[in-house]
């Protein structure tokens, strides 16, 4: 039997611990203290079963642009989970993904609504690059399109509001994280230095301004689902 299958057995006899039948209570309690002991297994370590985890790609690079790390700070804000990034090397390349990490099934939605968030803001990214000057250098037209992105993502990370986290779960989710040992990633960003570059910032959060998390979300799980 695995250590995680034990667990489930222990989690398993102290959900009976709270029943109104006495000697029902007495036993469960009495079995999962026994398997604990037996095992090694502590009361945290039955809490951290609870965490949960869901990858979702994030960029094609092993640098990560500014907008995407703000893009899974908003989702996690809404969500009420926690992330970090993690590389996989793929077709000759490093591939960045962003895990998200809580408790039961916000890791799964957050993990959704990014990857729902991601698509829209690359069609508009896209749609925008379209729109500009074909005579611009190719560095220029990169720049403003990551502006543009960083533009819509603020936008839309204003509307969110925040799930609330007991200070025991959010605990219990830095620890978990730092259990994992995440890799220290390199960020790609870029400073607003004259009107150009401003003037893509506001685009991208004109575009943004009428973007709703979940109405996203559903419109998605609806298209998907018909």
């Amino acid at each position: 039997m695995t250590r995680e299958e034990i667990i489930i057995k222990i989690k398993k006899c102290l959900e009976l611990s709270s029943s109104s039948n006495e000697h029902e209570a007495a036993l469960a309690m009495k079995r999962a203290q026994e398997m604990m002991a037996k095992h090694h297994i502590t009361e945290s370590d039955i809490e951290m079963s609870k965490i949960t985890e869901s990858d979702m790609q994030a960029h094609d690079s092993h640098k990560v642009p500014v907008h995407i790390v703000r893009l899974a700070n908003l989702v996690v804000r809404a969500f009420g989970c926690g992330y970090f990034f993690i590389m996989q090397y793929h077709n000759w390349r490093n591939i960045t993904h962003v895990r998200f990490i809580g408790e039961g099934a916000r890791p799964e939605i957050a993990a959704y609504a990014f990857d729902v968030l991601a698509r829209q803001m690359g069609r508009g990214r896209k749609a925008y690059l379209a729109g500009l000057s074909r005579r611009l250098k190719r560095a220029n037209r990169a720049k403003y399109a990551a502006l543009w992105a960083d533009g819509w993502v603020r936008s839309v990370s204003a509307k969110v509001v925040d799930m609330a986290m007991s200070p025991e779960e959010r605990d219990r989710i830095e620890m978990a994280i730092a259990r994992r040992g995440t890799e220290k990633m390199t960020l790609k960003g870029h400073k607003l230095k004259n009107e150009k570059e401003f003037e893509a910032f506001l685009k991208g959060a004109s575009a943004g301004k009428d973007v709703h998390l979940h109405k996203a979300v559903n419109e998605r799980r609806r298209s998907m689902l018909s």
